[in-house]
């Protein structure tokens, strides 16, 4: 019996490791990267799997559960996609044969989105239940880190313009509208002196620059920037963002 939804390792067991083998043999063969163990995707999958197994029922969410990517948030893994197999049958063989013979379950372990993967077992009435959590999981990096990144590949596009780069300053008023999470651009430029642009925007990743983010750094008259960076867990679906306020001042 199976369902499927899509939405390093301190310690392995055997089925763990044997189910691990079995995924990555097959992305392998359909040329894809292997996926790497995650401990929090694999604390998530446990708990799902454990009441799975006390209700002898297969369930991508059962009454009073948070959603996967809550849990998997709440595991403290940091990803920008997450999806999820559940089943349970006598072997492990026997569960990946079976999940690899369902369209959907499949498509879940041959996902190019994917990166790394949580595995979790658990035994009830001579049945193996299993959840797999896989997800596209993302550096844990600082919000100073993520910030150091950010500008760097915003002087990049600059660069392949033919323009010199900013020069940037942190602003605490930007961090604190960043973390407040309110896209506000017009009443936070309202408190920034001789700032003649602001962007506020979310990404996971730093060179993921948005388009008002390429035009500022395609604008030949700006020689200055102002930024501040928040990370924040977003409560609705546990997706990891980090939140960004940049305030570009033009040639005095």
């Amino acid at each position: 019996m199976l369902s499927s939804a899509g939405v390093q390792a301190s310690s392995m067991s055997a089925q763990q490791q044997q189910l691990l083998n079995l995924v990555n043999a097959e992305r392998v063969r359909a040329g894809l990267s292997q996926l790497q163990w995650d401990d929090h995707l694999a604390q998530a999958a446990r708990l799902h799997t454990q009441r799975m197994a006390d209700r002898r029922a297969l369930s991508h969410q059962f009454s009073g559960e948070p959603a996967l990517p809550d849990r998997a948030g709440s595991a403290g893994a940091h990803f920008n996609f997450v999806a999820e197999n559940v089943a349970y049958a006598g072997t492990v063989n026997e569960l990946h044969d079976n999940l690899m013979h369902s369209p959907h379950h499949r498509a879940n372990i041959l996902d190019p989105k994917s990166n790394a993967i949580g595995i979790a077992f658990a035994e009830r009435d001579g049945e193996l239940y299993v959840t797999e959590d896989f997800a596209h999981v993302l550096a844990d990096v600082s919000g100073n880190q993520f910030q150091s990144r950010l500008i760097a590949s915003f002087n990049r596009l600059r660069a392949s313009k033919g323009l010199a780069p900013v020069s940037v300053h942190s602003d605490p008023k930007l961090e604190k509208a960043a973390c407040n999470a309110k896209l506000q651009p017009r009443a936070v430029l309202r408190q920034l002196p001789g700032a003649t642009n602001l962007t506020m925007f979310t990404a996971s990743r730093p060179d993921d620059l948005p388009p008002n983010m390429q035009e500022a750094a395609a604008d030949g008259r700006l020689r200055r920037m102002s930024i501040g960076v928040c990370f924040k867990s977003d409560q609705k679906n546990g997706f990891s963002t980090y939140w960004v306020a940049a305030a570009f001042y033009p040639t005095p």
